[in-house]
């Protein structure tokens, strides 16, 4: 018997598959604000466990595409789970994959904070809890996934197994708001001329206060259901003062990215550099990755 992933009505174009915390849903509402394509304003997760194969959310989320629109989907963990490849190939062997890559340590970072605010993880300081992550990855479920996702080169690797090199295209996140040009070769990868003018502002750069953080952890541990692996699998009703908490969190000032110290930033810098070195196997060298400077070295010195 097929499996749902072989029988769906294959109606996806394109996919954008992370990476998480890089920028993603601003090249999602870039995109979705071009006539000839749709995305849903919903980070699908039809292709990952726990959720595989929810393509009732798939069918329903895209129903609002006008005929001829090429449609896409969004979700930032894609990149980081060995399952997904296989599922997006069998679906589609011909979509197009984008990619948005950030300087992995930020990137850890901007992760860590993530799961702190849906209460995925333990409320830790990213300077104790990221050293955890670091060197006891298996401590809490999500601990690995927040490494995982800033192991670009070895996920790509297993896109590749499936999907030529040429359906999937990578873009740099510190260069993304910057750049009318990182934005145009998004369209151009899909086969559509860009729009005349664009709204580059990046709206949403992970800067939150360590107290902000805290809030909302409380707030999410009282409002969301998670299963066995701290995935959110659901919402329970929220009463008054959870719903006060989350607003409040909405009104303490936005303060400058948490720092890391120096040894910390080291210790994750030498974790990814292997494979931040093979990214070039795949014609992506970073300009401008702070925690990785001789790779933007090694760049301009080619160009």
């Amino acid at each position: 018997m097929n499996s749902a992933a072989e029988t769906a009505p294959c109606r996806l174009d394109f996919v954008i598959i992370g990476a998480q915390k890089a920028g993603s849903s601003f090249l999602s509402r870039v995109l979705d604000s071009h006539p000839a394509l749709f995305l849903p304003e919903a980070e699908i997760r039809a292709f990952r466990d726990p959720f595989y194969p929810d393509f009732h959310t798939l069918q329903h989320e895209t129903a609002a595409a006008r005929p001829g629109q090429l449609i896409g989907i969004k979700h930032p963990s894609y990149l980081g789970r060995d399952e997904v490849p296989e599922r997006l190939w069998r679906y589609n062997p011909d979509l197009r994959l984008l990619a948005v890559l950030r300087d992995p340590v930020d990137r850890a970072l901007s992760s860590y904070l993530h799961f702190v605010r849906q209460g995925q993880i333990s409320p830790l300081h990213p300077e104790q809890g990221l050293r955890l992550v670091l060197n006891q990855p298996a401590l809490e479920p999500k601990y690995q996934e927040i490494l995982n996702y800033g192991r670009y080169h070895h996920y790509l690797s297993v896109f590749l197994q499936r999907f030529p090199r040429d359906q999937i295209h990578l873009m740099e996140f510190e260069r993304l708001g910057q750049s009318r040009d990182v934005v145009d070769s998004a369209f151009a990868h899909l086969g559509i001329a860009p729009p005349a003018t664009l709204d580059l502002q990046i709206r949403n750069e992970g800067r939150y206060s360590w107290e902000a953080c805290l809030l909302a952890w409380v707030g999410a541990k009282s409002r969301f259901r998670f299963d066995g692996a701290m995935n959110i699998v659901g919402q329970t009703p929220a009463d008054q003062r959870v719903q006060g908490l989350a607003n409040l969190t909405k009104t303490l000032p936005t303060q400058p990215r948490i720092n890391l110290s120096e040894s910390l930033r080291d210790s994750l810098s030498r974790y990814y550099a292997p494979d931040v070195g093979r990214l070039a196997d795949l014609g992506f060298v970073p300009s401008h990755w702070p925690n990785f400077p001789r790779f933007s070295d090694q760049r301009h010195a080619r160009s």
